[in-house]
């Protein structure tokens, strides 16, 4: 079974605290997602490219496979899970700093 249920899209608004949220792709997009980044080896199924409204696509900060085991489709567990992930993005700062704008508002 390929695991696609527990797709979401990392929201980074772009403010002076970077502050970084995640947002299941399959919640409507808005203005105020800030620089959406979608996290996934696989695009989501039923997700529309179009709707999704994806900035940039990264595979390589996806939850651990022993997280996402862990959590499995359960949408009761979500915000668990999203504590637990950001504990894994505090272990790839390099990564994550990819995705931090530059003075001239560029990505790194």
């Amino acid at each position: 079974m390929i695991m696609h249920k527990a797709l979401y899209i990392l929201k980074a608004r772009l403010i002076p605290m970077y502050k970084i949220k995640i947002k299941r792709i399959y919640q409507k997009a808005s203005k105020d997602d800030g620089l959406r980044v979608l996290v996934d080896r696989l695009w989501p199924l039923g997700a529309s490219i179009k709707e999704a409204q994806v900035d940039i696509r990264r595979k390589d900060i996806v939850p651990s496979a022993e997280l996402r085991k862990r959590f499995g489709y359960d949408r009761q567990k979500w915000e668990e899970f999203k504590s637990c992930h950001f504990l894994e993005l505090d272990n790839k700062s390099e990564v994550m700093t990819k995705l931090l704008p530059t003075a001239d508002g560029k990505l790194n």
